[in-house]
């Protein structure tokens, strides 16, 4: 009961935090930002990385993906990018959001059933987080990968 009461408070203020964004209107602003900036597919692509593992570092995955997805899609499909791809990237950038802190409630998951210290937690995680952020960038700028099969079924 402890532990899912530690989990439930924590996807709680992620809950708090998708809400104040959403009333602040943060993703249209975002959206706004991208179409306004004239950037690069390359370019919007970084930025959205990083503006995607920050917000899957502090909200729950699928609050992120209802808050931001409609938005960021248009602004991507705008610079370029395949809706498609688009999707991959984002759902790969809120998946290793669950893995960091300080929300990270993957990573509190694991700590409660292992039964040792975040720290150590942390330092063997490493090694898969970094490959996870490798996998990320060469799909975000091979797009072919997160497109091959679709392509090959016929799809898209």
């Amino acid at each position: 009961m402890v532990f899912s009461s530690q989990l439930m408070i924590l996807v709680g203020c992620g809950a708090i935090l998708s809400w104040i964004l959403a009333v602040e209107r943060v993703p249209e602003l975002l959206n706004a930002f991208l179409v306004s900036t004239d950037m690069s597919a390359v370019t919007s692509l970084v930025f959205l990385n990083v503006f995607l593992l920050i917000a899957g570092m502090f909200i729950d995955t699928a609050a992120a993906i209802i808050l931001f997805s409609p938005l960021l899609m248009a602004a991507a499909t705008n610079v370029g990018i395949h809706p498609l791809h688009f999707s991959v990237i984002m759902i790969l950038n809120l998946n290793i959001g669950l893995l960091t802190p300080p929300l990270g409630i993957c990573l509190l998951t694991a700590e409660s059933i292992a039964g040792c210290e975040l720290p150590t937690l942390i330092r063997a995680l490493a090694p898969f987080l970094l490959v996870n952020i490798i996998a990320l960038l060469i799909i975000t700028y091979i797009p072919e990968i997160s497109l091959l099969l679709p392509r090959y079924l016929g799809i898209q």
